[in-house]
């Protein structure tokens, strides 16, 4: 039992935070789902520039975005489940 101790405050080190995965899994979302468009660095494309979006458009209005699509832009809610919808719209709301 001693050893196990040791190895779970390691562990929790390690992942200091779920907000770090959160981050990863939006990125990862963004770019299977988002980057083609909206390009790599959010500098826009095909789609408009994201990097300053969260000073745009509310995080409930980006959650909407993505849901239900737009003019040119797809609907995601089938595509993405409802947690990765929320965890990239938290971190898309984050570029200010």
């Amino acid at each position: 039992m001693k050893v196990v101790a040791p190895l779970l405050l390691a562990v929790m080190w390690t992942f200091p935070s779920q907000e770090v995965g959160d981050s990863a899994k939006a990125e990862l979302a963004y770019r299977n789902n988002c980057m083609i468009c909206h390009g790599p660095a959010l500098e826009g494309g095909f789609g408009p520039a994201l990097s300053h979006v969260g000073s745009r458009k509310t995080k409930a209005q980006i959650v909407r975005q993505i849901q239900n699509g737009g003019v040119l832009m797809p609907a995601f809610r089938t595509q993405l489940d409802a947690g990765t919808i929320q965890v990239l719209a938290e971190w898309l709301f984050a570029k200010k």
